[in-house]
């Protein structure tokens, strides 16, 4: 079975660094990925308005329902640990999705990006406490 062609592969691959797009193919759609959440996230909140209009209206439905369903699991003290807890519900989401465009691969199929976020998830509540 033949390496699929990726996108980023062949546009690292353009500028010099195909040895390592080739290599760490997981680290450059986990960058695609953060650069997707950065510039959407930095869209998204320019245009906040009091009145909400179409896409400020889904946003905060997706945030409020999230919370509340996080809010009925661990109780109120749980709003502590909402902002970290949706970004990386946010990140798994978009890296899950984006594996599903074809020339795009999953960062979450490599079972190295799964292992570290989960590290990272395990790692800051004891840090916090």
């Amino acid at each position: 079975m033949e390496h699929p062609i990726f996108f980023i592969d062949s546009i690292l691959s353009a500028i010099g660094l195909e040895h390592f797009a080739h290599k760490f193919t997981f680290v450059t759609h986990t960058w695609l990925v953060m650069l997707i959440l950065i510039v959407s996230a930095l869209l998204f909140a320019r245009g906040v308005q009091l009145l909400p209009k179409k896409g400020q209206n889904f946003f905060e439905i997706l945030i409020g329902g999230l919370e509340n369903f996080m809010v009925e699991i661990t109780g109120p003290e749980g709003r502590f640990f909402f902002p970290y807890i949706a970004t990386i519900f946010l990140f798994i989401l978009v890296s899950n999705l984006i594996g599903l465009i074809p020339g795009f691969n999953s960062p979450t199929a490599n079972l190295y990006d799964p292992c570290l976020s989960h590290l990272f998830i395990y790692l800051n509540p004891c840090y916090w406490y």
